[in-house]
């Protein structure tokens, strides 16, 4: 994928940054916290086998594209997925929104987009044939800083087998 972009035009994930995200918290107060954490360590569910199929933009535009994305699917993460949030549903201050397995691969610098033709713009949709099992899921905190997010770990849950 680098090669198809200038260095300018995207900005890539760091490999210890990858992730999915199972849902968005937003801004949690400090004290509520700790209750969120009691929540999650009482949930019970499987490894989670996640298969990871193509690599798309997202939006699928590619002159709207705000990001690069590994694109999965996987029932029972869906299934820990609708576990955690109907866990923590009264915490949960984002939008709702259908869950999408995905890894972001890369952010694209719109300003940079622009400055490039539609038909220098490569097209994306390559098949990927991965997968893997999660061992877990955690609670992150993530800062959003000048040089991309900064991500924290609060507290890692295993998961059964």
């Amino acid at each position: 994928m680098e090669g198809f972009f200038n260095e300018k035009a995207v900005k890539w994930v760091e490999k210890e940054n990858l992730h999915i995200t199972l849902l968005f918290l937003g801004a949690i107060k400090e004290e509520k916290i700790e209750e969120v954490r009691k929540k999650l360590r009482k949930i019970k569910a499987k490894k989670p086998l996640i298969f990871m199929d193509k690599v798309v933009y997202h939006p699928p535009s590619k002159k709207n594209a705000k990001l690069i994305w590994a694109r999965g699917q996987s029932k029972d993460l869906s299934l820990l997925q609708g576990k955690i949030e109907d866990t923590v549903r009264e915490y949960d201050l984002s939008e709702e929104k259908e869950f999408k397995p995905h890894i972001t691969l890369g952010r694209i610098r719109k300003w940079e987009l622009k400055k490039m033709s539609l038909l220098s713009i490569p097209e994306i949709n390559e098949d990927l044939s991965s997968k893997f099992i999660a061992e877990s899921f955690s609670l992150v905190e993530s800062k959003l800083k000048k040089d991309g997010p900064e991500y924290n770990l609060i507290e890692e849950y295993k998961l059964d087998d």
